[in-house]
């Protein structure tokens, strides 16, 4: 059995075959990972979640802040904009199915027999993994449960940025999907910013660095996306970013558990 944690798939189904293809992934005995951002802005929304729940148990993934953003919108919490390509996915005959299906995913994945640990965006300057996968399983228990659409209307905002466990309700759940899902930079006092989105090699704000800058070397390896510009590149052997923004024309790349080894394939999506 192998292992693959591939990144920001965006409804870039062709490609995604590609590289599939490319490790010759096989569902029978294989795995896939994936750390989110399944859908939103491709052009094949439909025929990715289709074939990803249709993997079963070979599959699995953490939900990014397209594929939280889709579910506000099917709810009717936000409205349809054509930039994010999910009017054909919204009109599907299945989609009841696919929605009930996203709400099952987790907002982290981890593997504590191999050390692995898989969130879409990182984990803030406050947290360790595994208080990072017990505070997700708060919002998850949420979206499993009725008031999975009045949490989707509340997640939208900025604040507040920074970590308290005294925090309640929508404050707590909004940081806690921001800082998995949505964050790049902290301040140096371990607020998040979730508007500069430039790589650390370009001048950036004296006060911002890397959320994993924060993050001390450790045993687990760490992967996550979400952040197309940094190309992957952490200069870290045990913080792998895996998006290297495929859907702005640039290749998908998936970690070879096993080879220990990233693999990438063109974009082949128009």
């Amino acid at each position: 059995m192998s292992r693959y944690i591939v990144g920001d798939i965006h409804g870039c189904y062709t490609t995604l075959q590609s590289l599939l293809c490319t490790v010759g992934f096989n569902p029978s005995r294989d795995e896939l990972w994936a750390v989110g951002d399944l859908i939103g802005r491709g052009p094949d929304p439909l025929r990715t979640l289709t074939y990803l729940a249709n993997l079963d148990n070979a599959f699995q993934c953490t939900l990014g802040n397209h594929d939280l953003h889709f579910l506000a919108v099917y709810s009717g919490c936000q409205p349809i904009r054509a930039s994010h390509c999910t009017r054909e996915l919204l009109s599907a005959p299945n989609i009841s199915q696919l929605v009930g299906w996203l709400r099952h995913q987790p907002l982290t994945l981890s593997d504590n027999c191999n050390n692995l640990f898989v969130s879409h965006a990182g984990i803030p300057p406050a947290w360790n993994v595994h208080q990072a996968s017990e505070y997700a399983s708060e919002v998850e228990s949420i979206l499993l449960g009725s008031d999975w659409k009045q949490l989707l209307m509340h997640m939208y905002g900025d604040q507040p940025d920074k970590w308290c466990s005294s925090l309640l309700g929508y404050d707590r759940y909004r940081f806690i999907i921001n800082a998995l899902t949505r964050m790049r930079y902290c301040t140096t006092d371990g607020r998040l910013d979730l508007s500069w989105k430039e790589p650390p090699h370009l001048e950036v704000p004296a006060n911002l660095k890397p959320w994993y800058s924060f993050v001390p070397e450790s045993e687990t390896t760490l992967f996550f996306g979400h952040w197309a510009a940094l190309c992957g590149k952490t200069e870290r052997n045990d913080i792998i970013g895996l998006d290297t923004g495929c859907i702005w024309g640039g290749p998908l790349t998936l970690y070879d558990c096993d080879r220990q080894e990233k693999v990438s394939v063109p974009s082949l999506e128009s």
